[in-house]
C-alpha cells in the first residue's frame, strides 16, 4: 500500500497527516524539525496499523510513503 503524507510547517512546528479508507482513519505526527515529524509519523503509523490488525482488520503493509510538502503560508482569521 502506498500512502500520501501531507507535511506542513509554521515556524518551529511541523505536522504530518495521512488519511484514507485503507488506513481506516487518519494518522498524524508532530515535531520541531522535518526529520522529527517524519520519525513521529512513522511510529504513529506503525502503532495505528498494529492496532487495526489486533482488531482483526486486514491492512496491507505500507510499501511506500509519498511526502507532499505544503509550502504556502497561511493567515489565520482572528477568532
Amino acid at each position: 500500500m502506498k500512502i500520501e503524507v501531507r507535511l506542513d510547517h509554521d515556524g518551529d512546528v511541523w505536522g504530518a497527516f495521512a488519511e484514507g479508507a485503507e488506513l481506516h482513519g487518519c494518522v498524524v505526527g508532530a515535531g520541531n524539525t522535518r526529520e522529527s515529524v517524519l520519525a513521529d509519523f512513522q511510529e504513529a503509523l506503525k502503532f495505528h496499523i498494529a492496532g487495526l490488525r489486533e482488531d482483526g482488520i486486514d491492512v496491507p503493509d505500507v510499501t511506500q510513503i509519498a511526502i507532499r510538502e505544503i509550502v504556502e503560508t497561511r493567515e489565520l482569521a482572528a477568532a
